[in-house]
């Protein structure tokens, strides 16, 4: 605004538009974000998935282990970037917040329909898109159900100064999550079997560290 001859107040075009822009730039920034979040935590186990599968298939088929588990990984990982990035396409489209289960199949149906088609000839398009479609609805539901992957990855990149939640319900949400998805090795395994690992209490960690001293106070006192 500025004012007029007549001191009366003008109306500059275009100067409401600041706050505007700044709440879309900031409304970009967090959708960014959240693209980040749940494509790379596909490409992370995807390729996760992928490298486990190559060590299993080259330790029964007797294959290169480096090489068979490499392959596989990147595989797993292209798959996983470009059906997370059909699931984001069409999120978009359908003006989704979320990602549904039916949007995990139809992003499945369409990937592997696709690639099956370009690596195997027109008449593998219907069965990969059933088959992969099929395979990531059942990876979606098990993942909003028990694993919470996306969660986690967001997590590190949290942690690792490489993503910022600027939403406090989004950042409690996390954290929350954290402290339920908290477990203890000890806890998990059978009382009945001798454990591997057994994780020490406190009281006896205040102990060995206190023995610890006494045998090098007494190492080092020896004549």
């Amino acid at each position: 605004r500025t004012e007029g001859r007549d001191g009366g107040r003008m109306e500059v075009p275009g100067d409401r538009g600041v706050p505007e822009a700044a709440t879309s730039g900031r409304e970009e920034g967090k959708s960014l974000g959240e693209w980040k979040g749940r494509v790379g935590s596909k490409v992370a186990t995807g390729a996760a998935l992928g490298a486990a599968g190559g060590a299993l298939a080259a330790t029964l088929n007797q294959l290169s282990l480096v090489g068979t588990a490499f392959n596989m990984s990147a595989n797993f990982a292209i798959f996983a970037g470009l059906c997370g990035t059909t699931q984001e396409l069409i999120r978009a489209s359908s003006s989704a917040e979320e990602i549904t289960l039916g949007n995990s199949v139809a992003s499945g149906f369409l990937t592997g329909g696709f690639l099956c088609g370009v690596n195997r000839g027109p008449k593998s398009v219907l069965p990969g898109a059933l088959g992969f479609g099929a395979a990531v609805g059942l990876a979606h539901y098990l993942d909003a159900n028990f694993f919470h992957t996306q969660d986690s990855y967001k997590r590190a990149l949290v942690s690792l100064d490489l993503l910022e939640v600027r939403d406090e319900g989004e950042r409690r949400r996390l954290e929350e999550g954290a402290k339920s998805q908290a477990w203890s090795v000890s806890s998990l395994w059978p009382e009945s079997l001798p454990a591997p690992i057994r994780i020490h209490s406190e009281e006896e960690v205040e102990e060995l560290a206190r023995k610890r001293r006494e045998s090098l106070n007494d190492r080092m006192n020896k004549p």
